[in-house]
Order: structure tokens, then C-alpha cells, then sequence
């Protein structure tokens, strides 16, 4: 790195012709002529006795160079002039990197501090809506729980509502089955009663068929001993006529009576 490097625009006093660069050994030649060392004496080497700067050969061919004490003191002041204000230019921009720095990691750390604002503020929300989430399946629970005990007591009273049923349709099948045996009882016992009721219709049937052939020989009695009667006072013509007679009295007590021959 040479002096140059160090200043973008250093005194041409203080510049080497050969190099253009600043000076670190000044030295002049016999013309007044100020290079530096190294660049001078390698070109001299390259052409001897003639001056870098005009091509002019030296007075003898010696260049006689000298060290230039008054420029190397000038270069000197420049350098530190220039490295101090290097310096504080190094620690201004330093200055203003860290400054530059500490506003990004204020602006980070404001960013973060934001960011976990809002993460807080997230979070306090996610956890306001799992702690409601948390209450609503609490209750979602203590529903399912209610419904579940009342599908239970539900099956239960469909149990014994079965078994009820149950209950009424055998109790209706040994009704039934009570309600037939008592019909075929009282079938049995009507049949027996009318069985009794038919045989004392026969029974009276029977007297009073009895009764019919005891009245009509009876009639038939009364009405010979009415005829012979007859026959002892009145002529024979009469006789029929009485004969009618008597069969119609006879017929007259039937119909009174209510007794009808059988046919």
C-alpha cells in the first residue's frame, strides 16, 4: 500500500514524478528535482546520467542525489495531518456504523419487542379462546353427559315399557284363554240348560198331549151320554143335527182351552 493510497489528492511537492505516488525517501538531484529514491535510482539505472523528468543529461552525468529533508518534513506533517483526520474520519464512520448498528438492533429489538407484543397479545388471545374453547367443551361434555343419562333413563323406560307390554299381552293371552274356557263353559252350561229346558219341553209336551187325549175322551164321553140322552126324546132326524151340535161345542171348548189336536 503507498502513500498515495493514503490521500486522494496529495500535494504534487509531495508526489513522486516517476511514481506519482507520496514520497516515503525524498531525495533531488542536481536540477532541483525532488523523486523518490527507489524510482529515481532504478531509472538511472535504466539510463544513466539523464534525468527521469526533462530526459537532460546531468552536469558530468552524475545526478548527485541528496536527501530532501525540508519535503520528507512536509510529507511527514501531511501523513499525520492526514492520518489524524483519517482517524477521527475512521471513527466517525465508525461512529456511525455502531450508531448505524445500535438504531438496526434498536429497530430489531423495537421489532421484537413488537413482535412479542403481538405474540403476547396472540397468545392472551389464543388463551382467552381455549380457556372459553375449554368452558364450551366443559359444557359440550356435561350436555353429552345429560343427554347420555337421558338416553339411558330413555332405554330403561323403553325396557320396562317392553317388558310392561309384556306384561299386559300375556296378562291379555290368559284373559283371552280365561274368557274362552269361561265361553266354553257357559257354552256347556247353556247347552246342559238347554238340554234340561228340552227335555222338559219334551216332558210337557208329553202331558199335555196327555192332557189333550184325556179332555177329547172325556168330551167324547160327555158328548155320547149327551147323544143318548137325545136319543131316548127326540126322533132319529134330530139326531144329527145334535151330533153337529155337540161337535161344535166340543170344538168351541178346545178353542177356549187352547188345546189343538196334532195333525
Amino acid at each position: 500500500m503507498t502513500h498515495r493510497s493514503l490521500d486522494h489528492d496529495p500535494p504534487r511537492a509531495m508526489t513522486c514524478p516517476i511514481t506519482l505516488d507520496i514520497m516515503r525517501d525524498p531525495v533531488m538531484d542536481v536540477f532541483g528535482h525532488t523523486f523518490e529514491r527507489a524510482a529515481v535510482e532504478a531509472a538511472l539505472q535504466e539510463r544513466s546520467g539523464v534525468s527521469p523528468l526533462t530526459n537532460k543529461r546531468y552536469p558530468r552525468g552524475a545526478a548527485r542525489l541528496t536527501p530532501n529533508y525540508t519535503v520528507r518534513q512536509l510529507i511527514n506533517e501531511y501523513l499525520e495531518k492526514v492520518g489524524k483526520r483519517r482517524a477521527e474520519e475512521e471513527a466517525a464512520a465508525k461512529a456511525k456504523e455502531d450508531r448505524i448498528q445500535a438504531e438496526a438492533r434498536t429497530a430489531v429489538a423495537r421489532a421484537r419487542a413488537k413482535e412479542a407484543k403481538e405474540a403476547r397479545i396472540q397468545a392472551e388471545v389464543a388463551v382467552a379462546k381455549a380457556c372459553k374453547w375449554d368452558d364450551e367443551a366443559q359444557a359440550a361434555c356435561k350436555r353429552a353427559e345429560e343427554e347420555e343419562a337421558e338416553y339411558r333413563r330413555a332405554e330403561a323406560s323403553v325396557t320396562a315399557v317392553a317388558a310392561a307390554r309384556q306384561q299386559v299381552e300375556e296378562a291379555r293371552r290368559q284373559a283371552e284363554m280365561a274368557a274362552a274356557d269361561a265361553r266354553a263353559a257357559s257354552r256347556r252350561r247353556a247347552e246342559a240348560e238347554a238340554e234340561v229346558q228340552k227335555a222338559k219341553l219334551e216332558r210337557a209336551v208329553i202331558e199335555e198331549k196327555k192332557m189333550k187325549e184325556a179332555l177329547l175322551q172325556h168330551l167324547e164321553a160327555e158328548s155320547r151320554k149327551e147323544y143318548a140322552l137325545f136319543s131316548d126324546d127326540e126322533n132319529v132326524a134330530d139326531l144329527d143335527a145334535q151330533a153337529r151340535r155337540m161337535a161344535k161345542m166340543a170344538e168351541l171348548a178346545r178353542k177356549e182351552l187352547g188345546i189343538v189336536e196334532d195333525q
